[in-house]
């Protein structure tokens, strides 16, 4: 482990009410969370520099008023709506699908409506909501 070594007045330690040891380390991770805040580094490098866990990392990004995500609000939007293109189909007018103007999603449409009409036709009467078919 490297060590650094850095010259401060008497007076810093007692700002905080605390030991030399006990200084080093808040100031250390008071360096993580405005790394990590800027996007320099991850949670777990943060916490790795800091020698603290995970957990503890985010209970500092609450003590400094961090938030723990580093996305902005149109990174986000923006992310959230490539995220649902990829995975849900266009939906197709309503009004369209019903007047059968729409897309259906099939190559044989045309061959499942001759079919369709085939069986429910009557050749001779027509349309026919008796399902003996007669009039």
């Amino acid at each position: 482990m490297i060590q650094i070594e850095l010259n401060l007045p008497e007076s810093a330690f007692s700002a905080l009410r605390s030991t030399p040891d006990e200084f080093a380390q808040q100031l250390l991770i008071a360096a993580v969370v405005k790394w990590y805040e800027v996007g320099i580094i991850s949670q777990s490098k943060a916490s790795e520099i800091a020698g603290i866990s995970r957990q503890a990392f985010l209970q500092a990004l609450n003590r400094f008023s961090v938030s723990p995500f580093q996305t902005n609000l149109e990174e986000l939007t923006e992310e959230v709506s490539l995220q649902h293109l990829k995975t849900e189909p266009p939906q197709q007018n309503f009004l369209l699908t019903v007047a059968a103007l729409g897309e259906s999603g099939q190559s044989n449409i045309s061959e499942s409506d001759e079919e369709i009409l085939r069986n429910e036709i009557d050749p001779i009467y027509g349309w026919s909501s008796n399902p003996e078919g007669q009039p």
